[in-house]
Parts: structure tokens; C-alpha cells; sequence
């Protein structure tokens, strides 16, 4: 079956749907309200008679009745249409799990995108009483650490944006690194899109060649380039994603230990508790620290990301990084610096280096 045949099918299926009507009433309607060639009578009644009898018995099509003398009268039931509907348990109970997940993060454009399927899913599991269906009601996803509050996003510009990316067509946008710093353009080849928490990032290559990072929310003044002289190059999200890159690499400030090092340190039990069976990293060993009850030694592969220093920073009252030298001197670094602050009663922040 062609794809014109199929989509011919599909929309005498739905026709059918809680009605029955004749071939001719069948035909009438695909004038009046498709796009399909029907012009000859003829020859489109005899296309509609053969679908109706190669798909009878099938999806819920059947005969009415079929009287001499008179048309035959064609109907789906519903009930069984439905059926090809309905989601498989596993499935429904996926959705049901990626709603909250997906509350939390996408744009209200994304989430009322999907909200249809997630309340069908929901009115499936509901509808049983098998233990399934009680995950909205007795499981809860909760983010590890303190989430950021969704901000707000011009609906036009986050369509533009998205849908660069997707396509990977040129974008040139105005962009201002703070909301009291003045903006400027950006010519650059849009390549993909993530979300860190809720915040939203376009990832581009720039004319200059470099790939960067722009947050949705400092972005204004959208417009399409088709024509930008930029190419995708070897650019692969997953990739990109490995490297550590979504996880905002500290190479600039720790070059020597490269996107990936071997931890040492000494942590407290409610450390180990948090990472026992949810690991930090690879290769995750933790040994307990003789005499010292409630204290153990950690070994584990762990990349060189902002975000794991910041990590090992809000526990820093419960660990001590031992090694590598350059990861621990950079810690204390952090650490006395925000001790600096207390001490001083006041916010100076160094420049980077």
C-alpha cells in the first residue's frame, strides 16, 4: 500500500469512526473535506470499495448490512478501534514517570506539547488496578540538589531557537553576558540544544569557529541566517556530552589534570552513605579508615567539570581531598576565599587568570 493509499485508509477509518455511512457517503466526505484525487466518480468508488474490503474485519471495520437491492453500510466500533489506541502498560507508566521530570525542566511550550499523552497515560494506569498504577501517587522524583526556578522565556524566541537547532541553520541573535552589561551580536551556526536544570542553552559554533554555550535567557532579537559561511563540522552532541562539556569543564582553571582525573580523599560516613551505591564516578572504591570509626578513604575516577567542584565544595565540611595536588590546592583556593568573605565582611571576588 502506497503512502496515499495508507493515509486514504487512515482517513476513511476515522470517518467510520462512531458513524456508518454508505461508499458513496464515504466518497463525499473525502471530497468535501481531504485532498485526495477523487475526481472520477467512477474509478474512486471503486478505490474506496477496495480499501473498505481489504481492511474489513480489521481495526473495527465491518459491514452493517448488505441487502440486495441496497449499498452496503459501513462502520467501525469503537471499542476496538480504541484498542489500537491504548498504550502498553510499560509505556503509559514511562510517561507517567517522564512528566515529572519534564514539568521541572521544559518550556510550558514543550510541556502543554505533551500533556494530552500524559494525561491519557495517566487515565490508562487509573483505569487498573494493578501496582502500577499507584506510581503518581505513592512515588516522587525529586532533584539531588536545590533547583533553580523556571525562567520565564519569550515563547517566539524559544520556537526560533529550538528549531535552528534541530535543522542546524544559521542564527544571529543580540547577547549581553549580564542583564546591566550592554549586548552585541552573534552570527553563529545553531547546532543543539540542552537544558541544565531548567535553564535552557542553544549550543552554536560561532563564525570564529568555537563552539559555545548561550543561555535562551540572555539572548534577544532572534532572527534566521541561512546563509552563515559556518559548518557543523565533526560536531556530535553525544560526544559532547562525554567530554564533560554540559558539565561546564574546569580545564581553564586546572589544565594539568586534563577532563578526567583519579580522586583521593578522606571522607565522613554520611558521605559514603550518599555515594555507596549511586556512585561519584568510575572505578569507585571506598575503604574504611582504621581506628577511625565513621571515616573512610575514597578512590574514584571523576571528571574535571564545575559541577563536581562545586560538589566536593558543599561537602567540604564532611571530606578532604588528599590528591591529585592541583584539584585539592584549587579547593582550598575556593575554600579560603569564602572564608576570606566571612571574616572581611565583604564580597571580592578575584579575576580569573
Amino acid at each position: 500500500m502506497t503512502i496515499s493509499a495508507t493515509v486514504r485508509a487512515i482517513d476513511i477509518l476515522l470517518f467510520l469512526y462512531g458513524r456508518e455511512a454508505t461508499v458513496n457517503e464515504v466518497l463525499e466526505y473525502l471530497r468535501s473535506n481531504t485532498e485526495h484525487d477523487l475526481a472520477n466518480t467512477e474509478n474512486a468508488t471503486r478505490v474506496i470499495q477496495r480499501t473498505l474490503g481489504a481492511l474489513e474485519n480489521q481495526y473495527g471495520l465491518y459491514r452493517v448490512e448488505e441487502r440486495a437491492g441496497r449499498a452496503a453500510v459501513w462502520t467501525v466500533d469503537a471499542t476496538k478501534f480504541e484498542k489500537l489506541l491504548t498504550l502498553d502498560e510499560s509505556l503509559a507508566l514511562a510517561m507517567v514517570i517522564a512528566e515529572q521530570q519534564v514539568k521541572q525542566v521544559a518550556e510550558p511550550l514543550i510541556s502543554a506539547a505533551v500533556s494530552d499523552l500524559f494525561k491519557r497515560a495517566k487515565g490508562q494506569l487509573a483505569s487498573t488496578n494493578r501496582a502500577s498504577s499507584k506510581w503518581r501517587e505513592r512515588v516522587k522524583v525529586m532533584p539531588a540538589s536545590h533547583r533553580l526556578e523556571r525562567p520565564k522565556i519569550n515563547e517566539a524566541l524559544f520556537k526560533d531557537v529550538l528549531s535552528a537547532a534541530l535543522e542546524q541553520d544559521g542564527l544571529r541573535f543580540q547577547y549581553r553576558r549580564a542583564h546591566d552589561q550592554p549586548s552585541f551580536e552573534v552570527n553563529c551556526l545553531a547546532l543543539a540544544f540542552y537544558y541544565r536544570g531548567p535553564q535552557s542553552y542553544l549550543i552554536a559554533r560561532t563564525s570564529e569557529g568555537s563552539i559555545r554555550r548561550f543561555p535562551l535567557t540572555r539572548m534577544s532579537q532572534v532572527t534566521r541566517a541561512l546563509a552563515t559561511n559556518i559548518d557543523v563540522g565533526n560536531f556530535n552532541l553525544e560526544d559532547y556530552a562525554k567530554r564533560g562539556e554540559l558539565g561546564f569543564l574546569n580545564t581553564q582553571r586546572i589544565p594539568e589534570l586534563g577532563e578526567e582525573f583519579r580522586l583521593t580523599a578522606d571522607i565522613f560516613v554520611s558521605v559514603v552513605r550518599e555515594i555507596e551505591y549511586a556512585h561519584l564516578g568510575k572505578n569507585q572504591v571506598i575503604t574504611a579508615i582504621p581506628h577511625r570509626p565513621g571515616y573512610y578513604k575514597l578512590e574514584v575516577d571523576v571528571p574535571n567539570t564545575l559541577h563536581f567542584a562545586q560538589w566536593i565544595i558543599a561537602r567540604a565540611p564532611y571530606l578532604r581531598v588528599i590528591a591529585p595536588a592541583p584539584f585539592q590546592t584549587y579547593i582550598e583556593s575556593e575554600l579560603r576565599q569564602a572564608l576570606a568573605h566571612i571574616m572581611s565582611g565583604k564580597l571580592v571576588v578575584p579575576e580569573l587568570q
